[in-house]
């Protein structure tokens, strides 16, 4: 299936938008990580990723997150997954990259809505490894 990905920054806030629409897998990652690099090279700013259209993502997908992570995180940035449904924000889990990323899901019905995941704010990517930012231990 293809994707499609629509990008804004928004000046008052001080943050890309970013809508992704389809699946992000081993065909498109590439592309999307290009398009997500550029963005941080335009200006480096927080980057809020709505994912309500986001039917799909595989592990390529997933490097391709943490790789654009490491990037804004070098400049103090964050990224956030917006509107994630549940398959996606499960996915997150299973993986421990819920600590890595500011996860705003729907959270119908599965302990995933923001309360959820206010806790993972401090945590980072280093060297391929999760690990809280402000005790440098390394998340389970």
């Amino acid at each position: 299936m293809d994707y499609e990905v629509k990008t804004s920054f928004n000046k008052s806030e001080k943050h890309w938008d970013v809508t992704v629409c389809g699946e992000i897998d081993i065909f498109n990652s590439n592309d999307f990580k290009e398009k997500l690099m550029e963005l941080t090279k335009q200006n480096e700013a927080d980057i809020y990723i709505r994912c309500e259209n986001l039917s799909y993502i595989d592990s390529t997908g997933l490097g391709t997150l943490v790789a654009v992570l490491k990037t804004v995180k070098l400049y103090g940035g964050e990224i956030r997954l917006i509107k994630t449904k549940n398959a996606v924000s499960k996915l997150f889990r299973i993986t421990n990259l819920d600590k890595a990323f500011v996860l705003e899901s729907d959270g119908i019905g599965d302990g995933t809505g923001d309360a959820a995941n206010a806790e993972t704010k401090g945590a980072e990517i280093k060297d391929g490894e999760t690990e809280n930012a402000e005790t440098g231990d390394e998340v389970e």
